[in-house]
């Protein structure tokens, strides 16, 4: 029997030059579809570790309360509404707190766009807004408490030693008397030398902390409102300190994730 790769190179070698072209070519291309599937193999299990070492950093997840009147309840289109005077906090808000719904299969709309902050609008007229855009629910964020906390960094005081050691030579001198016409005279010969070592060591205090500092603390009161009904149907709160500026995408990861944890948005 003849081995089937000794099979194939017979049948190549009684085929016209026109078929061995043709199987080149399809070589050449099964070839590049392996590797090609070889390097998207690479890829998605890059990616996959990837996610999985990521989940040890997520947050925490948030507490919760749905209401039972809509227990199994899924919306697709929700906007977003961060009850701010500060219009670029707003924007800023809406507008990552917006693309994360997208990111997990929803479709989110910023409230300012559709109810524009230059109207004053009544609730009928502000319902229909939102209707008209298809929203099925709205995401409302509204800071309701804010206090100032007192943080004490305690004093820490740390002491580092430098030693230099060096070396020294210094020439010893030896006196010889001489009578030189009856005159004594001391002739001072540099016979040898001795060396000596010269040690210095310099002291570093260096003292950090022992000052107080204040920090703004908010509470954020989170609500996923049925637009038809106008009722609350999942609720949760979040604790935030510093500048809230610079946790907006920590904030809104932590709630598009929990939403999709909850399963109200999909």
């Amino acid at each position: 029997m003849i081995p089937l790769m000794r099979m194939s190179i017979l049948t190549a070698d009684n085929n016209p030059p026109e078929q061995k072209a043709a199987n080149r070519r399809m070589n050449s291309t099964l070839s590049l579809q392996s590797t090609l599937r070889f390097s998207t193999f690479l890829f998605l299990t890059f990616f996959l570790v990837s996610c999985t070492s990521s989940k040890r950093n997520l947050p925490s997840p948030l507490t919760t309360y749905i209401d039972p009147d809509f227990s199994g309840a899924s919306y697709h289109t929700v906007a977003v509404w961060f009850n701010h005077p500060a219009l670029d906090w707003r924007k800023r808000f809406e507008g990552v707190m917006a693309a994360y719904i997208d990111s997990i299969g929803g479709k989110g709309l910023q409230s300012g766009y559709i109810a524009s902050p230059t109207r004053t609008w009544d609730s009928a007229a502000l319902h229909q807004a939102f209707v008209d855009k298809g929203v099925q629910a709205i995401l409302v964020v509204e800071i309701d408490q804010t206090e100032v906390r007192q943080r004490s960094v305690p004093s820490k005081t740390v002491t580092t030693q430098n030693t230099t050691t060096s070396t020294k030579e210094t020439p010893k001198e030896k006196s010889t008397v001489r009578a030189v016409a009856g005159i004594v005279k001391a002739v001072a010969e540099a016979v040898e030398t001795s060396t000596t070592k010269e040690v210095e060591t310099e002291t570093t205090t260096e003292t950090t902390g022992g000052y107080t500092y204040s920090e703004d603390h908010r509470r954020l009161q989170v609500a996923l409102v049925d637009l038809s009904s106008g009722r609350k149907m999942w609720v949760t709160t979040i604790w935030q300190s510093g500048k809230i500026e610079d946790d907006i995408i920590d904030i809104t990861i932590r709630i598009a994730r929990q939403l999709r944890v909850d399963k109200m948005v999909g």
